[in-house]
């Protein structure tokens, strides 16, 4: 969400600007687990929209086979209900 976004932004300001971590977190009602996520995402990217949430997709496809193997097992599954 938008907020979420300007959150992250916020935390990350206010950390720049020599706030403590336990202070920020109290702030803006979050945990030290969710401000060091953020904060890794701000170091290892800082000039791309670190903030933006990342697509839950997958990085890589499943390969040929196990799309074989799916069908067998969809073949499999229409013969016990049959």
């Amino acid at each position: 969400a938008m907020d979420e976004e300007k959150t992250r932004q916020k935390a990350i300001k206010l950390f720049l600007s020599g706030e403590n971590v336990s202070e920020i977190c109290r702030q803006l009602n979050k945990s030290r687990k969710w401000f060091y996520k953020w904060k890794r995402r701000f170091v290892s990217k800082p000039q791309e929209e670190w903030f933006k949430d990342e697509s839950k997709v997958p990085k890589h496809f499943p390969s040929k086979r196990s799309y074989q193997i799916e069908q067998e097992i969809l073949a499999v599954r229409k013969k016990l209900q049959a």
